[in-house]
């Protein structure tokens, strides 16, 4: 069936202005723009005239190698896999500017970003960081995570990592969602989007055809492609992670995430809906 881009766009950022304006009271939504904050995930593109919010763990690696000749500063000989998303050698990033210029770009430049199902997106980060691939700065904080919850003295002396049981019941217990790691903070306070009123937005259920209208609109299709992508099998495993950790922990996530899964329209996964009523 053929997909009317135009209207899922419209819906979508309906849905999101919808929720801004009834959220006018809740202290933890930004309705007006952090400028004093780090925007190292938001990087433009001056010449093209637009910005991306990189939110991780929603197809923001294949953005980065679609978009790379586009954003790069410089010529990019290496693979784009080997290449931070955050590298200020070769990106050029919204910080960078003066807080008057931010405002004004935001508002004169195309603006995009990627959500993902809340529980799906956690458990993937957690997977990444913690269990498929570590990088030394994650290895870190998984030894701190292990030395303040694990019981066992002799666990607590060895490099394991945390499972996902320990990782979210750290999460839950943390304060100041606006300063959590952003592979895990909530995506409305990773890119704004009740300060900024943004273009587009697509989900990475619908990652390459979302992409692939983007691009087009943008005038970039010519020159980018976004890569094929095969799909994650991470929804596959959520009751495998989540019948591991207690019903009232399920129901802080819940509540933590609450306002991605309004925002954007998500609806609580059917896996994370059986576990809650099995345990009622």
């Amino acid at each position: 069936m053929r997909v009317d881009h135009a209207k899922r766009q419209q819906d979508r950022l309906q849905s999101i202005r919808e929720y801004c304006k009834n959220s006018k009271n809740n202290s933890d939504i930004f309705h007006t723009f952090p400028l004093q904050r780090n925007l190292f995930n938001f990087v433009v593109s001056e010449k093209y005239k637009f910005i991306i919010c990189y939110v991780p763990k929603t197809g923001a690696s294949q953005w980065k190698r679609a978009l790379i000749n586009i954003l790069a500063n410089r010529t990019v000989q290496s693979d784009p896999d080997t290449i931070s998303l955050f590298d200020y050698d070769i990106f050029t990033f919204l910080n960078k500017y003066a807080p008057r210029k931010r405002q004004a770009m935001l508002k004169t430049y195309a603006t995009f970003f990627f959500v993902r199902e809340p529980f799906e997106r956690l458990l993937s980060a957690f997977r990444d960081k913690f269990e498929t691939y570590t990088t030394s700065l994650y290895s870190k904080l998984g030894r701190e995570i292990v030395g303040k919850l694990r019981k066992s003295s002799e666990s607590k002396n060895t490099n394991n990592l945390p499972s996902f049981d320990e990782f979210t019941e750290y999460l839950s217990n943390l304060t100041d969602n606006p300063q959590w790691d952003i592979h895990w903070r909530p995506i409305h306070q990773v890119c704004y989007p009740c300060a900024i009123d943004y273009d587009y937005v697509g989900r990475f259920e619908t990652v390459k055809e979302d992409a692939d209208y983007i691009l087009q609109q943008l005038k970039l299709d010519k020159m980018a492609e976004f890569p094929s992508f095969s799909g994650s099998k991470t929804s596959k495993r959520l009751t495998k992670y989540y019948s591991q950790i207690p019903r009232k922990r399920i129901e802080k996530l819940i509540e933590i995430y609450r306002p991605d899964f309004d925002m954007f329209n998500y609806d609580f996964p059917d896996e994370i809906m059986a576990l809650l009523n099995d345990r009622s």
